[in-house]
């Protein structure tokens, strides 16, 4: 029988995978359109945050695939039924997203070490970058759509699902859209979080002066901001599938983690806000710090609540 502390180490992982993998697909959108921005108004800095949230993506999508791997194992052994399904999965399934995301990476290389080198054809250089944006966005999305096939549980709407409805035909539902609206803010707004670490951390490292961080930290910022926003497709799932008839005993959990999550949503706001406006941010390092962990909490609490919604027996074996 699972515990709680297995379902806990369970949301608290996979929503740190979500921010990592998601960051991957928001860090290149980013990238592209701050050097398009930096091309046309002639923005040095916004063009040397453009190649460091380039190298972001890459490195986001490495770590992420590797701890995907993980959260896989994990997530096999907490709800066994969904272990199932992706046992069950042709091999062809992850096969193709795989090749997707491997070419998409290669490309964003290509469009990082040429660089400079093409500093002066921009529209090609931009072509490269768009090039090899759809093919990871196709990647993740193809990723995307086989985890919520296997959440709404196509086997049951097709019984033998081909290999093109798996990756790509999307199983549309409530909470298809709910899921989707989640990933795009937080592609944008993990962008924006794992963009101020990556700054800190890039600092000494990519020495671009004072000026350009003064520049390039309240940016990273206010990418961050979307983050929050992903407290509205909660409430909604909250509105469209609670129903305390049905689940009595988790009523508690998911109140108080709804309250939590909501929290630790909203307050970043004000601490993003605080790094936006200050005149040297880079002293803002325990804040910048402290709103990515409460962001980090905010999804695992998110993610509980959705087990509590879609997966009641479950949490129900596990804490009473």
């Amino acid at each position: 029988m699972n515990t709680g502390i297995e379902i806990f180490c369970l949301c608290l992982f996979g929503a740190l995978v979500a921010i990592i993998l998601s960051t991957s697909w928001g860090s290149i959108l980013v990238a592209w359109i701050s050097e398009l921005s930096a091309w046309k108004n002639k923005n040095v800095f916004r063009d040397k945050f453009a190649q460091q949230i380039t190298r972001l993506s890459i490195w986001s999508l490495i770590w992420g695939v590797v701890l995907m791997s993980g959260i896989i194992h994990l997530t096999i052994q907490v709800v066994p039924q969904w272990g199932r399904l992706i046992t069950n999965l042709p091999g062809e399934a992850l096969l193709y997203p795989s090749l997707l995301l491997s070419s998409g990476l290669l490309l964003i290389l290509f469009y990082l070490l040429l660089w400079k080198k093409m500093k002066k054809k921009k529209p090609w250089h931009l072509g490269l970058g768009l090039l090899s944006m759809l093919s990871l966005w196709a990647g993740v999305y193809s990723f995307f759509n086989i985890k919520m096939g296997l959440i709404s549980g196509y086997p049951q709407i097709v019984p033998t699902p081909g290999l093109w409805r798996i990756c790509w035909l999307p199983v549309l539902s409530t909470k298809w859209l709910l899921f989707l609206g989640h990933f795009l803010l937080l592609a944008l707004g993990g962008s924006g979080l794992l963009g101020l670490l990556f700054l800190l951390l890039r600092r000494k490292k990519d020495n671009f002066g004072r000026d350009y961080y003064r520049y390039a930290v309240p940016l990273a910022a206010k990418w961050a901001l979307p983050f929050a926003l992903q407290v509205i497709p909660m409430i909604l799932a909250l509105f469209l599938y609670f129903r305390p008839d049905k689940s009595p005993i988790a009523i508690e959990l998911i109140f108080i983690t709804t309250i939590i999550s909501c929290l630790c949503f909203l307050f970043p706001i004000w601490l993003l806000i605080k790094v936006v406006q200050h005149d040297t941010p880079l002293r803002l390092k325990g804040t910048m710090i402290l709103s990515v962990i409460m962001s980090w909490i905010a999804l695992s609490g998110c993610s509980f609540i959705y087990l509590c919604l879609f997966q009641v027996d479950l949490v129900q074996k596990a804490f009473f």
